[in-house]
């Protein structure tokens, strides 16, 4: 997303929750000056950049291959979401099922009809996009997220740990900073820096990003990840573990959740039938 088009939600947020937009501002120069460091490359200009699209082509190209024309499936970090990953495991295999029965009863004579059948079969799964928290819930059970969107703040203490280890074992993670989570940076700085060197950690922000770093659009982690599944051009989205009526949370986090709820559904009016909740789908 341009910034220009974000940046009329972005001051309406901050402004409807008395954010300071100087804090983020401060805490995005912050991490792009420590990620040059990291790098070793001062000789960047430090201030906010207003073609970020363009300044770094990398960045693009590993996440246009993880989402562009693929399913995605976005975990959000609601009590809901084992439930619902279960269900969803469950409901991937009984369509592998079907599927290889369907081929398997096929008799196909040309050889159009089997190439056909073939390119059916190399279909790539699901890319999964795991928002802070729901990143722990998956790789607890062994599923290591395609994509991580976090601001290291998860529920749990060892939240952003298991995070930081996914990013070397296959994750992709973006790390996002705002006007309240600069010390939590800091702290993980140095787990962070040889992936922020190898490039398994995108950085991100939520007002106009300065060099280095991106802004995708949305404001919490979960409306964040629709954000960017929605900027490189996924095929389809499902939701899962997404609860904007959760009572076990903070009354701040609450109006948040409701914020987060109103930009998914603006997403979705923009784009009819392409974002789709699991606990909405029919089954098998």
């Amino acid at each position: 997303m341009d910034f220009e088009k974000w940046e009329p939600l972005y001051l309406e947020i901050i402004n409807r929750f008395g954010f300071s937009q100087e804090k983020d501002e401060k805490a995005a120069l912050w991490l792009s000056e420590r990620i040059k460091e990291i790098k070793g490359d001062t000789t960047q200009n430090g201030g906010f950049d207003d073609n970020r699209e363009t300044s770094s082509v990398e960045p693009f190209q590993v996440l246009k291959s993880k989402i562009g024309r693929r399913s995605v499936v976005i975990c959000g970090n609601a009590p809901s979401l084992e439930k619902e990953w279960n269900a969803y495991l469950k409901k991937q295999c009984l369509e592998k099922q079907c599927l290889e029965k369907q081929n398997s009863e096929m008799q196909c004579s040309e050889k159009q009809n089997s190439e056909m059948q073939c390119s059916e079969k190399q279909n790539q799964e699901d890319t999964i996009i795991a928002a802070d928290g729901a990143a722990a819930v998956l790789l607890n059970r062994g599923r290591v997220p395609d994509i991580i969107m976090t601001d290291l703040d998860g529920r749990q203490p060892g939240d952003a740990i298991l995070e930081i280890a996914a990013a070397g074992n296959g994750a992709l993670l973006l790390i996002h900073a705002h006007g309240d989570n600069t010390a939590l940076i800091q702290k993980y700085l140095l787990l962070l820096a040889e992936k922020i060197k190898n490039g398994t950690i995108i950085p991100t922000c939520q007002c106009r990003p300065p060099a280095e770093l991106y802004n995708f659009g949305g404001f919490t982690d979960g409306d964040r990840c629709v954000f960017l599944a929605q900027a490189f051009g996924a095929e389809k989205i499902t939701l899962l573990g997404f609860d904007f009526n959760d009572r076990n949370v903070t009354d701040l986090k609450k109006k948040k959740l409701v914020c987060a709820e109103k930009l998914i559904r603006r997403l979705s009016s923009d784009n009819p039938g392409k974002i789709r909740y699991f606990s909405d789908l029919p089954d098998i």
